[in-house]
């Protein structure tokens, strides 16, 4: 079991000089994505994030793109100038040649502008939308591919960016193990 522990650290260090290579030989293509390869524990480990949050938390998928397939292989957490029940802001930008992705939860309740949380008589699923903020990111002249929602461990959803630039529901999300 120690001598596993130990070896993690060199294997990461394998896994992120084999990312940034395959990046960097990576053709980014213009064309729909069409699939999308994740490992699964990292999506249930983002849904424990947004299963406990008190407030949003953001994530930058990083990986790769060949042809229509995207592979996320780590989700690396930005510092946060600012964060809140309703927003969360970055103080840096995903490292645009790594980024395919971006993850963030939603918290499943109302707020007010103080803060203040309102009742609601929605679902957590309800709240697993991309809000106006959320869409904005269309209009940026290199917007992420891929962009993920975690309302709760068992909630969450995924957006594609078409061939339009506008962000289509992923219709069989979550993913499920073979």
């Amino acid at each position: 079991m120690g001598r596993r522990a130990q070896a993690l650290p060199v294997i990461s260090r394998w896994i992120i000089a084999w990312l940034l290579w395959w990046a960097a030989c990576t053709q980014q293509l213009k064309g729909q994505v069409t699939t999308v390869t994740w490992y699964l524990p990292m999506l249930q480990e983002l849904g424990g994030i947004a299963d406990t949050a008190t407030v949003e938390h953001v994530r930058c998928l990083l990986g790769a793109r060949r042809a229509d397939t995207l592979y996320v292989v780590v989700a690396w957490a930005p510092r946060m100038a600012f964060s809140s029940p309703v927003v969360a802001k970055p103080t840096e930008e995903c490292p645009p040649l790594l980024t395919v992705g971006e993850w963030h939860n939603h918290l499943p309740h109302e707020y007010a502008i103080t803060g203040e949380q309102l009742p609601t008589h929605r679902t957590a699923a309800e709240f697993c939308e991309l809000s106006p903020i959320d869409r904005r990111r269309e209009r940026v002249p290199n917007p992420v591919l891929f962009q993920v929602i975690s309302v709760t461990k068992d909630i969450s959803c995924a957006w594609v960016l078409n061939h339009e630039g506008r962000y289509e529901r992923v219709s069989d999300w979550p993913p499920r193990a073979p």
